[in-house]
């Protein structure tokens, strides 16, 4: 009996004397690994065969996986857990094979996102993309599931292993994107599900399990040893269209976890990037090649030689406005890509130049690879280069600058057909702008460009920001430090520190007279200035920019058909203005070109919650609540039914509201998104996991103590997480991540604690109904991802939190009696 309990065989004389072995624990750590590694590796791959938005929402339900596993293990389980060795193998063999194949499916799908608010064929693509995303996800939680069937008595052992095992999978697969190509991790993945499946079975000795070790590591060397899957992006984005004219052809990519970054040589038709290029330029604009960063947002590397007289074309877009206001700057450029500001900061003789980019590839491309080509523009005498976030390098940077300028974040393509919406952008927010205030020389001036979107949106939202960041700074007149020019593609807001004088206003008036440029606002601007370019329908700029300064600015924020009103770091969602008073109007408006006017970012997470909502009702629990009353001798009484289904989907929604409402806040401040994700996934996950294991096996499946410890600690984090982050911005990128760490732990220690207790005692009570709390748990992980990022753009991220903590006493209040008292 001890060798067989040791392995955790089938042979056990009852499920509830099985104890796993070692190998199993190992087994549902890597299968673990493997599933979350996954995840987060689809988010990169989604991002570059379609876009961002677009990737978090389909991987949402395609974790419907976890919940349609719990459905069928709660009506087949009488046929695996006696199998358990052959069943685990067989899931994890599925995974591995299923992981590659759906990925390769849903490639070869044509769907198109952009068509899908006049197109209905495309949400049956949709629908194939969730359903073959569904299928890893399957394999991979029924293998974690047959496990805590198995052996009922070690749930909280198993339950932290599968979490320390994902949280080793999420950090792993960002580590794996610094060196490897995404593709090839996706290989990797595949191969450590296989390394798990060999483990799983009775180990004959030290030398059995030596073989099996071996065998999982020679699987990993094969998987990552050649890249055997290709990238296909969309024909929508833009590398796709670059590389359809003749000629066009990659001349370099690097991968890193912020982005796969590709440039492109076009020697017959030449990239011409200059955004907001005056049509009255009579300056050539130099050789260019593209670069794509996934596959879509647009920059480029310029040729340059050294000469300054070469780049004439660079004084005819709006971003140039303030060097014709200003005598040898110094000045901040934020997100510097392939240089192109920082060549403008040069032809205006600029007396010194800093320059930051997040992407250390794009540095690397700029100053090594293409040096030749580029003139090392990155170290001339009198530019520094930076390699850090944008708000992270403020926070640390003392100097004050005549200049900061900012050039356009996404690619056009990207900000006018509201893909962008449910992005979470940082360097628009009240918070932001009163930072680059603060860092101006007396009559600096921060220039802020954005693509034009008509009727104008993100562009009334960027002045109202910049309203209310002069007012919350103290200006008395906040109305005389702003001026706006558009052309007929690009707008550029300039924020001055101190009031624009005649002086300012003349020299304005001529800039944009000889380029054609419109005037949308300067202080005491006359009406008949406006629109007298590129001519609009009505003077919606002006219009705007006239209401939001005077008294009824609120009024007019309130009653204009779209959400333009200042932003914030608790509520970052720039570029999503939709409002539900306008949505019936542009709906019908959709089909002769106002489908953009939709934003279909948040549309899709709309449709994705509803379709994930309904997956639940019908995949989870009617099938599982239906087998539970045919089952002779069910406990599962209505009333009982009712309050276990209440607290599992209370602490899953829960959980996910935490996670995500803490992802999106410690965005700012670790600087990227992929780290955020990186850092505190992977705590969440690792100190739930130690909770589940130190804190899980209580005989008393009491959960007072845990949930209140999470209000407490919430709580807590509720009143002062702001002044921390603000306090702490200033720190080295080390120190922030490991207080990142120190501040996720301790409350992902007791929410570890609340799951692996309530499986417990559905073990004890009904083994049958252990598969339902996993059913139930997976489908409250995929509604609660989705609702969090939709209630989050509406009511910020601490009101997500806030509720997250109203969950967790909903969950004590209806839990179980059981729950309360030892088995």
């Amino acid at each position: 009996m001890k060798a067989n309990a040791l392995a955790g065989s089938a042979s056990c004389t009852t499920v509830e004397r099985c104890v796993p072995s070692p190998s199993v624990y190992l087994a549902v750590s890597l299968i673990a690994a493997a599933a979350l590694g996954y995840e987060v590796l689809l988010t990169r791959l989604l991002a570059i065969i379609q876009w961002h938005n677009y990737a978090y929402m389909v991987i949402s339900l395609a974790l419907l996986g976890f919940g349609a596993s719990g459905a069928y293990l709660a009506a087949a389980r009488a046929w695996h857990v006696p199998h358990f060795n052959r069943f685990f193998a067989i899931q994890a063999v599925g995974f591995a094979l299923s992981a590659i194949g759906a990925f390769q499916f849903i490639q070869a799908l044509p769907f198109n996102p952009l068509e899908m608010i006049w197109s209905a064929g495309q949400i049956g693509w949709l629908w194939l993309m969730y359903l073959a995303l569904m299928v890893p996800f399957f394999f991979a939680a029924n293998a974690v599931a047959i496990a805590f069937l198995r052996f009922p008595t070690r749930i909280p052992n198993l339950y932290g292993a599968d979490l320390i095992g994902a949280a080793a999978g999420s950090a792993g697969a960002v580590i794996a994107l610094e060196s490897l190509r995404p593709e090839v991790t996706l290989q990797g993945w595949s191969a450590l599900a296989l390394c798990a499946a060999l483990l799983v079975g009775k180990p004959r000795g030290l030398i059995g399990l030596a073989v099996r070790f071996g065998l999982s590591f020679v699987c990993l060397a094969v998987a990552v040893s050649g890249r055997w899957i290709e990238l296909e992006p969309s024909a929508y984005k833009g590398l796709s269209r670059a590389l359809t004219v003749v000629g066009a052809r990659v001349l370099e990519e690097r991968s890193t976890p912020l982005g796969l970054i590709t440039v492109v040589d076009s020697p017959i038709v030449p990239f011409r990037y200059a955004p907001g290029l005056s049509l009255n330029a009579t300056g050539d604009v130099l050789a260019q090649l593209g670069l794509f960063t996934d596959a879509d947002a647009t920059n480029v590397l310029t040729r340059f030689d050294g000469n300054l007289t070469r780049l004439r074309y660079l004084d005819d877009v709006p971003s140039a406005l303030p060097y014709h206001l200003l005598t040898e700057p110094v000045v901040l450029v934020l997100g510097a890509g392939g240089g192109a500001e920082v060549l403008q900061a040069l032809y205006h003789r600029a007396s010194r130049i800093d320059a930051v980019e997040p992407d250390a590839a794009i540095v690397d491309l700029v100053r090594v690879r293409f040096a030749h080509y580029t003139g090392a523009v990155y170290d001339q005498p009198d530019v520094r280069i930076h390699v850090a976030d944008l708000r992270g390098f403020l926070a640390r940077d003392p100097q004050r600058y005549d200049l900061i300028q900012i050039p356009p974040s996404t690619s056009q393509a990207a900000a006018v057909s509201g893909l962008s919406g449910l992005e979470a952008e940082f360097d628009y927010t009240v918070e932001a702008m009163e930072e680059y205030l603060h860092h101006l020389r007396p009559g600096g001036m921060v220039a802020l460009s954005l693509w034009t979107s008509l009727p104008p949106r993100a562009e009334i939202r960027l002045f109202a920001t910049a309203l209310a960041a002069l007012r919350r700074s103290g200006t008395s007149e906040p109305a005389h430090h702003l001026a706006w020019v558009r052309t007929w593609n690009l707008s550029t807001l300039v924020v001055k520190s101190t009031p624009w004088t005649p002086g300012d206003r003349a020299a304005l008036q001529e800039f944009c007279q000889r380029r054609a440029f419109d005037l949308a606002y300067y202080p005491g601007m006359p009406a008949g200035e406006a629109n007298l370019f590129n001519r609009l329908r009505e003077p919606h700029f002006f219009a705007a920019a006239s209401a939001l300064v005077g008294p009824m600015g609120e009024s007019f924020l309130q009653r204009y058909k779209f959400d333009v009103s200042p932003v914030g770091d608790d509520r970052p969602y720039f570029h999503n203005t939709f409002r539900w008073s306008s949505a019936l109007e542009l709906w019908r408006e959709r089909k002769r070109g106002g489908a953009p006017l939709l934003e279909v970012g948040y549309l899709i997470a709309l449709a994705t919650l509803v379709q994930a909502l309904l997956a639940s009702v019908l995949l989870i629990a009617v099938p599982v609540i239906a087998i539970s009353r045919r089952s002779p001798g069910s406990e599962m009484q209505a009333a009982r039914g009712s309050r276990i289904l209440g607290y599992f989907f209370a602490i899953g929604l829960a959980y996910f509201f935490i996670e995500i409402a803490f992802i999106q806040g410690f965005t700012l401040f670790l600087g990227h998104p992929v780290y955020a994700v990186a850092v505190v996934l992977f705590t969440f996950l690792f100190f739930s996991g130690l909770g589940s294991i130190c804190f899980g096996n209580t005989r008393n499946g009491c959960v007072a103590a845990p949930v209140s410890f999470i209000i407490g600690i919430g709580a807590l984090y509720a009143l002062g997480f702001g002044e921390i982050q603000a306090r702490a911005m200033a720190l080295p990128d080390i120190a922030r991540w490991t207080l990142a760490v120190m501040l996720v732990g301790p409350i992902a220690v007791p929410m570890g604690t609340l799951f692996p207790r309530g499986l417990a005692q559905l073990s004890h009570a009904d083994p049958r109904l252990v598969a339902w709390g996993w059913a139930i748990n997976g489908c409250a992980s995929v509604v609660g991802a989705v609702l969090a990022i939709v209630l989050a753009s509406h009511f910020g991220f601490a009101m997500v939190v806030g509720m997250a903590l109203g969950l967790y006493v909903t969950a004590y209040l209806v839990r179980p009696a059981t729950f309360a008292a030892p088995p």
